[in-house]
């Protein structure tokens, strides 16, 4: 609000027209802009110079929606990680924006992801936040999103007081190209050094995405239900590396694969094509270690997979099947520390 006040300046003839303090956010003594719970986060990256960062100060925020938004490299940055606590943020035709040392939930009651990047939001960096969905997925790319990357982040789907997401739409992070046809896809994607764990489906979904890295991140423990839970599932992409990962989810031998690549016959629009595994280590798995059903050109190299199952009920380390009469073709295998294979006559 605008006091309305105006003063001339002596002798000069210059006239100063003063503004509410709360008409901005504060800017502290070394020129950084703060924002507090209330303020628009949309007016000031749209305000804010290029390569500049935004501090929250600690509190509750409501959800966050950026809509058209298009900032100049710009950090949006918590004073503190667990202290500032955003119900959920969505971009929406967005650029340029950094989110940075938060923890973003999801909002009570609603079915929706913690963080959601669509429209064709590009050029956005998710960093070392904690991230709680309650309902589906932490972090969800849609709508010919771009040029993202999700880097050492806390991704736990367990819940906080109880209220875990177990229906068979929560993943850690989805990459999700429907309507499935090219223009829709997800790409250009970095998925680097994050800790996933506890979704109430796959932990890592891709489902129509190119060039994607998945590289370096923890993934262990998604939840024990009735739904096909994978560390890493794609049934539509191209250019895929899944390299430097770690696996771990302790259980009975069933269908939960830590990495499983290959065509969904009831998606016939989407294939899996030029896809690398690499370096990976399954440490224990409640399944087959890495299965491939219905690819094309995939190289699976220096690999090791450790145990899978139980002593009593052992899986495979490394599988081929041919689901629904799907061929895997050209297939390169090298280097890899496998106890057991098993293929179906791919």
């Amino acid at each position: 609000m605008l006091l309305g006040v105006l003063a001339a300046a002596a002798g000069a003839g210059t006239v100063l027209l003063l503004h509410d303090p709360a008409d901005a956010p504060r800017t502290d003594a070394q020129g950084v802009v703060h924002l507090a719970p209330g303020d628009s986060w949309a007016g000031a990256l749209s305000r804010a110079a290029a390569g500049a960062t935004l501090v929250l100060d600690p509190g509750s925020y409501d959800h966050q929606v950026l809509t058209g938004v298009h900032a100049r490299d710009v950090t949006l940055r918590g004073a503190d990680r667990a202290g500032v606590v955003v119900d959920g943020i969505e971009l929406d035709g967005s650029s340029g924006v950094t989110l940075r040392s938060m923890t973003v939930r999801s909002r009570d009651g609603r079915d929706e992801s913690a963080v959601q990047l669509g429209g064709g939001s590009s050029d956005v960096t998710v960093a070392d936040c904690t991230i709680l969905p309650l309902a589906r997925s932490g972090v969800d790319l849609f709508g010919r999103t771009h040029g993202v990357r999700i880097t050492g982040n806390t991704i736990d789907g367990s819940g906080t007081t109880g209220e875990a997401a177990t229906n068979g739409t929560s993943r850690g992070i989805h990459l999700n190209g429907a309507p499935y046809d090219r223009a829709s896809w997800v790409a250009d994607v970095t998925i680097e050094d994050n800790d996933i764990s506890h979704a109430g489906s796959d932990l890592v979904l891709i489902a129509g995405a190119r060039q994607v890295v998945i590289r370096g991140n923890t993934l262990h423990d998604p939840q024990p239900n009735d739904d096909h839970n994978d560390g890493i599932q794609d049934y539509g992409s191209d250019g895929v590396t899944i390299e430097g990962n770690t696996f771990r989810s302790h259980g009975d031998n069933g269908p939960d694969q830590g990495i499983i690549l290959g065509r969904n016959p009831r998606v016939p629009d989407l294939t899996v094509t030029r896809t690398v595994v690499k370096d990976n280590v399954v440490e224990d798995w409640r399944g087959t270690g890495i299965l491939l059903a219905g690819t094309d050109d995939t190289v699976v190299t220096g690999n090791v997979v450790r145990r899978t199952g139980t002593d009593a009920k052992p899986g495979s380390s490394f599988a081929l099947q041919t689901p629904d009469g799907l061929q895997n073709t050209r297939v390169q295998l090298s280097g890899n520390d496998f106890v057991k294979v098993y293929d179906s006559g791919s």
